[in-house]
């Protein structure tokens, strides 16, 4: 779709105080008013430049130039980063781990109107260990999950879910939780389950889903769909479908080909209704 839809990864860390983001504040020495100065000179070189070589790609990197500069100047966007506003006892209720602080900053986020947001699971202190970081249990899976994983998510998810609801958030909020692939069914000699693409969760909340359902079912062992089987491209649909996108609908890539948004994916009925 092009470079203006790429995403801004942000690496930080929410449980330190003040929070540092690279990029989202400015360095020492430079004031709003050297900044804008520069921003102009920019606009100028860019403004010879283009005479000489005019593409869609130029004019797309000057459109990236802007917005960036509209974020170092928005005191909303800082504001949005600045988690120390909350509460201690909802910080607490996230928690105080970096998934959690994380999932906080997400939703502070979208309350200021940022449209997607994506945390990934980051690695936190104990976590390092080679061949077992993440949710990648090749190794001790049972001890893993019982004792840091799904404490941590559980609690953080619940929190999230409730505070969108209080917010008067959720309805209009989308909240999918998954991972890329599943785990094998069978134990491996190191006590871990490997990887499996064949069967595996997602949970879908909000933008109007009633909570409380399941749609399909596994086999006793978690490794085959038994019943209503969802594929990729039936949830990518479902997701587009609350976003309010076609999923049947084209969109043309930089190049000028035509591309499907979806690949013949159908919403999920029991999720959207009629």
């Amino acid at each position: 779709m092009g470079a203006a839809w790429h995403p801004m990864m942000i690496q930080c860390d929410p449980t330190q105080q003040p929070m540092h983001i690279e990029g989202m504040s400015l360095t020492e020495g430079m004031t709003s008013v050297r900044l804008a100065e520069r921003f102009n000179l920019l606009q100028q070189f860019d403004a010879h430049f283009r005479d000489g070589a005019k593409s869609s790609a130029i004019e797309e990197l000057g459109r990236m130039d802007q917005k960036a500069f509209d974020v170092l100047h928005s005191d909303a966007s800082r504001q949005a980063f600045e988690i120390e506003r909350e509460s201690a006892a909802l910080r607490d209720n996230y928690g105080r781990h970096k998934f959690g602080q994380s999932v906080l900053l997400a939703r502070r986020l979208v309350e200021a109107g940022v449209r997607l947001v994506q945390v990934n699971w980051p690695r936190a202190e104990g976590d390092e260990n080679i061949g077992n970081p993440l949710w990648d249990t090749h190794q001790n899976n049972a001890a893993r999950v019982r004792d840091v994983l799904a404490p941590q998510f559980d609690r953080t998810f619940a929190t999230l879910i409730a505070d969108l609801q209080s917010r008067g958030l959720l309805d209009e909020t989308l909240v999918v939780a998954m991972g890329e692939f599943g785990r094998s069914p069978k134990i491996n000699a190191s006590g871990g389950r490997d990887h499996w693409g064949s069967c595996f969760s997602v949970v879908l909340a909000g933008a109007g889903i009633g909570g409380g359902q399941i749609v399909g079912t596994s086999d006793r062992l978690g490794a085959f769909p038994a019943s209503r089987p969802v594929h990729p491209p039936d949830l990518a649909a479902t997701i587009f479908h609350f976003l309010g996108v076609d999923p049947a609908a084209e969109f043309v890539d930089p190049i000028g080909r035509p591309r499907r948004v979806t690949d013949n994916g159908q919403p999920l009925k029991e999720l959207t209704g009629t």
